[in-house]
């Protein structure tokens, strides 16, 4: 915030994103937010976004991010699909994925659910309906993305030592 370049900017979004910055609590986040405020020219009117899944955007977390002013939560669903959800280690069902989109629009939200493809075990039937649930859900985007095998990790060695397959 103190280089040329940025104090001479003006930005219209404070974008917390990049991963699961909702792994925070609501007031650090807020507190991450007020930090941004405090030291980068903002236009007159900007946007707040926050990334995270519905496990860590807890449904108290995006009532406390929306009554503090956030505009649109980025939620990474990755699927509908249970099965798929427990192989890729989700820690919460496809029915509180739903749930937290939902509760998040009802607050007024806007809401961009983010969608893998190539997971194991996912057949294109299995991507259609999570694109057609998505959209069933009136989001206002939805991003799709490739799994990434980050190495050295469970789904990655499940995937090496042929107990998964991306087939």
């Amino acid at each position: 915030s103190k280089t040329k370049y940025v104090k001479t900017s003006c930005f219209d979004e404070i974008v917390l994103g990049g991963g699961t910055p909702s792994v925070l609590g609501a007031e650090q986040i807020i507190d991450l937010i007020n930090y941004c405020k405090a030291n980068f020219n903002l236009n007159k009117e900007y946007f707040i976004k926050v990334s995270g899944s519905s496990k860590t955007l807890e449904l108290p977390k995006i009532k406390k991010l929306a009554e503090y002013g956030v505009y649109q939560v980025d939620m990474g669903a990755q699927t509908f699909d249970d099965k798929l959800r427990k192989a890729l280690c989700l820690p919460d069902s496809a029915a509180d994925v739903e749930a937290a989109i939902k509760y998040a629009r009802s607050l007024g939200l806007v809401v961009c659910a983010d969608i893998m493809y190539n997971l194991p075990g996912q057949t294109l039937e299995i991507l259609k309906k999570d694109i057609q649930k998505t959209l069933n859900l009136n989001v206002e985007s939805a991003d799709c993305y490739a799994l990434e095998l980050l190495p050295e990790t469970k789904l990655f060695n499940q995937i090496q030592s042929g107990e998964l397959s991306l087939k």
